[in-house]
């Protein structure tokens, strides 16, 4: 392979699709820190121009630089011919894991996507189409509309944590009505009953918090690097329950829940050491050490009568003094 069809193969790699765009001094930086290769900018545009011959290359003028990007919906092939198996992955891949990539490289792996849907199309529709209606994923619980994201906002927020750079937000809680200007350091993204959260540290603090994205209205760079935790901190907050919503610690909990419940709670287990015995009336003492939490106490709520909190006592007087007030309301 010459050296100069190596560089065009490069080349063509870097240019996304729009909206974003590359210019010819971005794509000179890059082929010299990630490749060794030296060269000068007429040689670069000489190759986009090569390139603009094959495939249906665009460029647009941003500040007085000349960009350039392929349409979003342009069929341009850039890499091998797939087969069923790489076809369907890449096509799984999208629909199920594009949320947790980052923007930048979800959009290199636009092309992979298309051409391994048009493989599957073209080449093994029925059985592709046969195996996604056998095959699926479902939510563990009643299932909501997930909230619109602002998709500059999104991008703005992935580039950030992938750069490790601050930002200015416009932000909106569920609690309030105004908008408040925040500076966040981002930490790490999370993905729960398909809403996007952002865990972040307001400037100026030091303890870690999460926010919705479809709640951040207004987002820009700060050019100005983030401070970054370690991984293994995210980690741990992550696993903390913060995402649960909790009201204190680890809690003793005994539940007594009917046969069908308690079949599936045995299979299921709510903690590693849980224990269970059958009772004389037919229904399952549970007793197993959990986060006391608003996610727990919606979990036991979702089984109505099928369930009895038996400890703690203060878990117990919260379920009893809710279930007063439901029935308050249908009477």
């Amino acid at each position: 392979m010459s050296k100069s069809f190596e560089r065009g193969l490069l080349v063509l790699r870097m240019i996304p699709r729009e909206p974003r765009s590359v210019s010819s001094g971005e794509i000179k930086t890059r082929l010299e820190t990630e490749y060794g290769i030296k060269i000068d900018i007429r040689t670069i545009q000489h190759d986009l121009a090569s390139i603009s011959q094959a495939y249906p290359l665009q460029r647009c003028d941003q500040d007085n630089t000349p960009g350039y990007f392929f349409p979003k919906n342009a069929p341009v092939e850039l890499v091998p011919g797939h087969d069923d198996y790489t076809a369907l992955s890449w096509f799984l891949v999208e629909q199920h894991l594009s949320l947790l990539l980052p923007m930048s490289m979800s959009s290199r792996l636009a092309p992979i996507f298309d051409t391994a849907k048009r493989f599957l199309e073209r080449e093994g529709k029925v059985r592709y189409q046969e195996w996604l209606k056998r095959v699926k994923m479902l939510p563990g619980s009643f299932r909501l509309m997930p909230p619109q994201i602002n998709e500059a906002v999104q991008r703005t927020i992935y580039e950030a944590l992938w750069m490790g750079e601050c930002l200015n937000v416009n932000y909106i809680s569920r609690s309030a009505t105004e908008q408040k200007k925040l500076t966040l350091h981002p930490q790490g993204l999370v993905i729960r009953n398909d809403v996007l959260y952002l865990i972040a540290k307001v400037d100026g603090y030091e303890d870690l918090r999460h926010f919705a994205l479809h709640r951040i209205v207004k987002v820009e760079l700060t050019y100005r690097d983030a401070d970054m935790l370690a991984s293994e901190q995210v980690e741990q907050y992550i696993n903390s329950g913060a995402f649960s919503y909790p009201e204190g610690g680890l809690i003793r909990l005994v539940i007594r829940v009917d046969a069908d419940t308690g079949r599936h709670l045995i299979e299921s287990k709510l903690d590693e050491n849980q224990n269970h015995r059958f009772l004389p009336d037919g229904r399952t003492e549970i007793e197993a050490t959990v986060l006391d939490s608003q996610q727990l106490l919606w979990w036991i709520r979702s089984f109505g009568a099928a369930i009895e909190v038996v400890e703690p006592q203060a878990l117990r007087q919260k379920v009893l003094s809710q279930a007063q007030e439901v029935m308050s309301l249908y009477q």
